[in-house]
């Protein structure tokens, strides 16, 4: 609902398809994409007509060191896992296994890599059919 609310004419949204399961990888899923098999971000952008601009990100995979901690190891603590847990239930995602949690980085001594972004041109969605 709030995102069909985000996608009205004259707004703008940043819409990550692979949610934060993509953001926060796990340990080993380095440069691995966790898109959903289905177009429902596309079909909510055509409900509104929304124009899409494609964006990519490239370097967060190498911006810390490591993970001293994934996901999957907080969420494994007494405690700690089910605080997390019970905060991130309701928050909605496209994407299985989508969990709001952050990992613990190792420092990286010579300090953060750097990220380039690229922005493709706009697509516009009011030929695409919604269903």
């Amino acid at each position: 609902r709030n995102l069909l609310k985000a996608l009205k004419p004259g707004k703008a949204a940043l819409l990550f398809p692979g949610g934060a399961r993509e953001v926060f990888k796990r340990k080993g899923e380095e440069y691995k994409l966790f898109w959903p098999a289905a177009p429902n971000l596309i079909r909510l952008a055509a409900r509104s007509n929304a124009t899409i601009i494609p964006f990519s990100g490239i370097g967060s995979d190498e911006f810390f060191a490591s993970s001293i901690l994934d996901t999957n190891d907080i969420l494994g603590l007494p405690l700690v896992g089910d605080w997390f847990r019970e905060r991130t239930k309701n928050l909605p995602s496209f994407v299985d296994d989508d969990v709001f949690v952050p990992p613990v980085p190792a420092p990286r001594f010579q300090g953060p890599r750097r990220n380039y972004f690229l922005f493709g041109e706009p697509i516009s969605t009011v030929e695409i059919n919604p269903q």
